[in-house]
């Protein structure tokens, strides 16, 4: 159960996210609660399990929304393995970083979409038109962050995965 948890909180942030999220968009920008919840999880498993979480939440995604294959399931691949790398380098009780971690991933996530979906030659928006939905939905996962953190302790602790803390 302690390996599967991970993945069974990733689904439920997805599905949260693509039910119950739609009807809370602010000015058509939809907080990413599944990048949230996969930063916070590979920062604390390590790369392995932060690449795994990372294929699940692509495969997912691209096999939902995207009609291009891969492109989701590549970049939360990348982003879950560079994160859990950190696991031994960081102070995971910290919540600066993991607000530092969901800002930077945020931009990434969505620079490095925007910049495949341009080589593939894909209908894409002015470049003022694609920030604005970069800066906003990096501070919509910001401000979710903490409630999001708090869950997440809640239930690592009631399930009881053992995370060292340094």
């Amino acid at each position: 159960m302690k390996k599967v948890f991970p993945f069974i909180i990733l689904f439920l942030s997805f599905v949260i996210q693509s039910t119950l999220f739609q009807f809370v968009s602010i000015m058509d920008i939809i907080p990413n609660i599944s990048l949230l919840f996969l930063v916070i999880f590979s920062i604390q498993l390590g790369e392995y399990y932060g690449g795994l979480l990372g294929l699940f939440l692509g495969i997912m995604t691209d096999s939902m929304y995207l009609g291009f294959f891969g492109i989701n399931t590549l970049i939360y691949f990348i982003i879950g393995y560079l994160l859990g790398t950190f696991k031994e380098n960081v102070y995971r009780e910290d919540y600066l970083t993991y607000y530092s971690a969901v800002a930077v991933m945020s931009v990434a996530y969505n620079m490095i979409f925007y910049l495949i979906i341009f080589f593939l030659r894909i209908n894409t928006d002015s470049l003022l038109e694609i920030i604005r939905p970069i800066i906003l939905e990096t501070i919509l996962n910001l401000i979710l962050l903490y409630p999001v953190l708090k869950i997440e302790f809640y239930l690592i602790d009631k399930v009881g995965i053992k995370v060292k803390y340094y």
